[in-house]
């Protein structure tokens, strides 16, 4: 039994459009729907990530649903130098809804060198961070996160803007902008942070419309 466990992983590759592709490192249920243009994404093991590369994306609807608790299993591979749970890499995206429900990685979502705009990105319960965005040129219409172990949102070498967020129980920052970033946001709300937001390196965040409410005994999230 001991030497099964070094196998390679399995690997599996989708094509959805314009030259961009889903790749699945791990044993995750996949299920995509090219007229509907959903994908469904359920995680096997704790270390499967899944990752979108390349081409353009329209209009599509991504839901990842990640394990609760379990162990990480021994086997390291150079796909675990990928951060999030879902990545997405060197692509043009345009009115996408990401959805991660109990991410139990570095980050819950990545976004690594995407440019256009984001319809929604929702995260409910991530292990450290929730959202993770560098090198990239976004406008981010409406953001949720509930529950991040470490920061809500971490934007970096970027240039980014929100239309509208909620961020819920962020056990460190609920928003950070870093290295040499540029974030315009309006209309921030802000639970139960331990800083509500951090600006360093360089980077410049400008604020319309921004309420922290970080001490009361119960609240409801709508």
């Amino acid at each position: 039994s001991g030497m099964r466990d070094f196998k390679p992983k399995n690997i599996q590759e989708v094509e959805l459009e314009n030259g961009s592709h889903l790749i699945v490192y791990g044993s995750s249920d996949v299920i995509v729907n090219k007229t509907e243009k959903t994908i469904q994404l359920t995680q096997k093991h704790l270390d499967d990530r899944i990752l979108i590369k390349n081409g353009v994306l329209n209009d599509w609807s991504i839901v990842f649903n990640g394990m609760i608790g379990g162990n990480l299993s021994k086997q390291r591979f150079d796909q675990n130098l990928i951060t999030g749970c879902l990545t997405f890499i060197d692509m043009k995206i345009n009115n996408v809804n990401i959805e991660i429900n109990n991410a139990y990685c570095e980050d819950g979502v990545n976004l690594v060198r995407v440019n256009g705009n984001v319809n929604s990105i929702n995260v409910n319960n991530a292990k450290s961070d929730a959202i993770d965005i560098d090198f990239s040129k976004l406008l981010l219409n409406k953001i949720t996160v509930k529950n991040a172990g470490n920061d809500c949102v971490d934007f970096s070498f970027g240039d980014y803007q929100i239309n509208s967020s909620f961020l819920g129980n962020c056990n460190e920052k609920a928003i950070s902008v870093g290295e040499k970033s540029k974030l315009n946001a309006k209309n921030i709300s802000i639970i139960k942070s331990k800083i509500s937001a951090a600006v360093k390196d360089g980077s410049v965040l400008r604020v319309d419309n921004f309420n922290a409410i970080n001490y009361f005994r119960n609240y409801h999230v709508y």
